[in-house]
């Protein structure tokens, strides 16, 4: 049976009706903001443990990142102080650069990655910094998914047209 193929609408759509699979936080390093990366075993036929892993990796580097304190971190504080923290109306911090940064990493992973695998990756900022959640869709393919699965689409073999470009 060919996989499925998905796109990031339908997926929404259909998130009532989704299993949800939860990554929690790893707090094994103490209170810094990472997920573990044990392999949970209701995705084991939807996506490869390496894929997996790479994601959660990558994601947990980009909260070190968010979380590292720095000359120009340090400058926002003072600025901060001295400006009664009206700077942050014309300006972002550097944690909120890099939650944006995550969020079109993790749009960019459900659209080549995770929907045409009957996935959707939910930013862990939506369940407050908690966990990292997969919502595993019931199959709602539309014909022209499975003509794209079957390499029948203008998109190319095995993405439906909305996904390619």
């Amino acid at each position: 049976m060919p996989p499925q193929v998905h796109n990031l609408q339908e997926l929404r759509r259909s998130a009532s009706l989704a299993t949800k699979v939860f990554i929690q936080r790893d707090y094994s390093d103490g209170t810094i903001c990472q997920f573990q990366t044990k392999f949970p075993p209701e995705l084991d036929s939807r996506i490869e443990r390496q894929l997996f892993e790479e994601t959660v990796k990558t994601l947990n580097s980009f909260y070190a990142e968010a979380e590292k304190i720095g000359g120009s971190s340090y400058l926002e504080g003072c600025l901060a102080c001295a400006t009664a923290y009206f700077i942050f109306l014309c300006m972002e911090t550097h944690y909120e650069k890099v939650l944006k940064k995550i969020s079109r990493y993790i749009q960019e992973q459900n659209e080549k990655i995770f929907a045409p695998r009957g996935l959707l990756l939910t930013d862990p900022v939506e369940r407050g910094m908690r966990v990292v959640s997969f919502l595993v869709a019931v199959c709602v393919c539309t014909p022209s998914a499975r003509d794209s699965a079957e390499g029948l689409g203008s998109s190319g073999p095995g993405l439906p047209a909305s996904l390619s470009g």
